[in-house]
């Protein structure tokens, strides 16, 4: 990796796969430069641009994100099925992937944010200018924080003053400056729990 060429191990690339152009800029080999999803791989390179390969519906193939991921970009997220890029602003720039798992990402574009994290099939942050929980990709995963049907009814208590969030595999908690907890996404992965129904989890600082 550090001469800049890339070899793909493990069997050959078929039509469904998307590969990996033969030379890439010295893709740094330690996280957050180099991630993967259950299907492809994302590579940071020295000059901020993004290269991936594997599965081209599930984030190998970012071509149509390409403009945005040219430059100056400092991580890549990944869920199962997608990837989310973020730029040295902390701003989510693009996402790519499983449509499920990005659908809603352009209410995030641009947005400067704290936290980026995935379910399997969605991703959450916090919103830097209003402390709200923001997220996109699928409801069942947690994706939806605007409708209070969604996200277990706790939409207006996840609209400002959260200071950490953390996903399950289709939920994801948050942490309120005070100390309350709210989970939403699927209940079979830990979401619609809160200091409401669990008053144990009282001053919690970190999930």
């Amino acid at each position: 990796i550090s001469s800049g060429v890339v070899t793909i191990i493990g069997g050959s690339l078929t039509d469904q796969y998307s590969p990996v152009s033969g030379y890439l800029p010295d893709i740094l080999d330690s996280p957050p430069y180099a991630v993967r999803n259950g299907f492809a791989f994302a590579g940071i390179a020295a000059n901020g641009s993004v290269h991936t390969w594997g599965e081209a519906a599930h984030g190998g193939d970012s071509s149509a994100v390409a403009l945005q991921l040219r430059s100056n970009i400092t991580a890549v997220v990944s869920s199962r099925f997608a990837f989310a890029a973020v730029d040295s602003a902390g701003r989510v720039v693009a996402a790519w992937g499983a449509e499920a798992s990005v659908h809603g990402d352009s209410l995030l574009v641009g947005t400067a944010l704290h936290q980026l994290v995935a379910s399997e099939a969605a991703f959450a942050s916090i919103d830097q200018a209003t402390g709200g929980v923001v997220a996109f990709g699928s409801a069942h995963s947690g994706g939806d924080v605007l409708h209070g049907s969604k996200c277990n009814g706790y939409s207006l208590q996840l609209s400002a003053n959260v200071t950490s969030i953390a996903a399950s595999a289709a939920a994801f908690a948050a942490v309120k400056s005070d100390g309350t907890v709210y989970a939403w996404g699927n209940p079979h992965a830990g979401a619609g729990v809160s200091s409401v129904n669990k008053p144990q989890l009282a001053g919690v600082s970190k999930v």
